[in-house]
């Protein structure tokens, strides 16, 4: 029972540190996306979508390490997902699609025009 109540002081100990630690880490957040703001938000969108893959496979192999036979994998997705929430992030599909057709408009904004032939009216009644 000593070992237990151990346990549980130390578990507690490790939750308030990791609390601290996530709300350091949100403010800090907060405070770089408010520096964001004048940044074109489609852009910074990729641009967390081309970091976060590699953060994320960072960070599932340390916990793959210190959980070592325990480790679960959906509970890392749902994880993940939580992440998001918080942090309200967007579909990743839709930044994709919206960047695709603000290009695509892009483009055809610089296109010249194609001419439009006229059709030629024979006179001919149907």
């Amino acid at each position: 029972m000593a070992a237990i109540e151990t346990n549980l002081k130390k578990l507690e100990q490790q939750e308030q540190r990791h609390t601290a630690e996530l709300n350091t880490a949100l403010s800090e957040y907060e405070e770089l996306k408010g520096q964001a703001a004048d940044l074109d938000p489609d852009e910074l969108a990729m641009a967390q979508l081309a970091i976060r893959p590699e953060k994320e496979a960072a960070v599932q192999s340390k916990i793959k390490e210190a959980y070592g036979d325990k480790y679960d994998f959906w509970a890392i997705i749902g994880a993940e997902k939580a992440v998001s929430r918080m942090l309200k992030e967007e579909d990743p599909h839709s930044i994709r699609e919206r960047m695709q057709r603000k290009e695509y408009e892009r483009q055809r904004e610089t296109r010249e025009p194609v001419p439009q032939h006229k059709k030629k009216d024979r006179g001919w009644e149907r």
